[in-house]
This record gives C-alpha cells, sequence and structure tokens, in this order.
C-alpha cells in the first residue's frame, strides 16, 4: 500500500474529527477516530514503524490542540464582576421589608403586585394568593420578593 493513500486515510480522519466540531453529534467523531486510527495502524503494517509513530504523535498533539482553540473560541472569556461595577438590577428593594400592598393578578405562585405605588413581580408564601389580596412583603433576596396574605384571600378554582 502506497504511503500517499495511508496518508489520504490519516488526512480523511482529521477531517471528520474537524467537521465533529461544527456539527456535533456522536457518527463524525467515532468515523473520524476509527479512520484515524486505522491509518496509523496501516502506517505502521505496510510502512516503518517511523511512518506509523509520526502520524500517532501528530494525532496525539493536533487533535487536542485544536479542540483547545476551538473551545477557546466559544467561551467567555470576560467576567461581569460586582467590582467592576455590574449588577444584575438597578433597584434595590431591601427597603421594600414589611411594606404592604395589593395583588394586581392572582399569584400561582408568583405574579404582580402594587406595592408602594409600583408594579412588582412577587412570589407568593404559599402556593396561591387571589387578584386584589391585600399582601405584605416578608422576605426579599436579590430582586425577588416574598410576600404573605395580609387579609381574606379567596383562591380561585
Amino acid at each position: 500500500m502506497d504511503i500517499s493513500l495511508v496518508c489520504l486515510i490519516y488526512l480523511v480522519g482529521l477531517i471528520l474529527l474537524l467537521l465533529e466540531l461544527f456539527a456535533p453529534g456522536v457518527f463524525l467523531g467515532i468515523t473520524g477516530v476509527a479512520v484515524l486510527m486505522a491509518g496509523i495502524t496501516l502506517a505502521f503494517w505496510y510502512h516503518s514503524p517511523v511512518w506509523g509513530i509520526s502520524l500517532l504523535a501528530i494525532a496525539l498533539v493536533l487533535v487536542p490542540a485544536v479542540l483547545i482553540w476551538a473551545l477557546k473560541q466559544v467561551t467567555l472569556s470576560a467576567s461581569q464582576n460586582l467590582e467592576d461595577g455590574y449588577t444584575s438590577t438597578e433597584e434595590k428593594f431591601d427597603a421594600l421589608l414589611g411594606k404592604e400592598g395589593i395583588s394586581l393578578t392572582p399569584l400561582r405562585p408568583s405574579g404582580m403586585a402594587l406595592i408602594d405605588g409600583k408594579r412588582i413581580d412577587v412570589t407568593a408564601e404559599s402556593l396561591m394568593l387571589d387578584k386584589d389580596t391585600p399582601i405584605k412583603v416578608v422576605k426579599v433576596e436579590g430582586s425577588r420578593l416574598v410576600v404573605k396574605a395580609t387579609g381574606p384571600t379567596k383562591i380561585e378554582e
């Protein structure tokens, strides 16, 4: 078997592995590894061990290097830290703790409420609260407000 045919088989394996990066799935990757291994094995059988070791070394260095490079291209390199001034919301809800309001929508368990003159997304402490139920903010976790009913409730069935 000619060395150019062995190199062609090996190159087809590398190309299949490269295509796996752009069309993820199992078929191209497994086929690429199998064809790559076949090229290395044929180089050992039909030519000197130098050819087989050379192709094996290229596969052990080139394939992981390309994989690492590709992963670096698609991963986020910058982070948005609080120290740099990044926040998830401009509003501070700590001042609403203990304030009372009224549910504008049924809370199942989340919905809209009117608290301190503002429409705010809230979560009910119990499973469901009906619309127009008097509520009170009992817990603030970042931008999540937990409320409970302070007056009579009528749960819709």
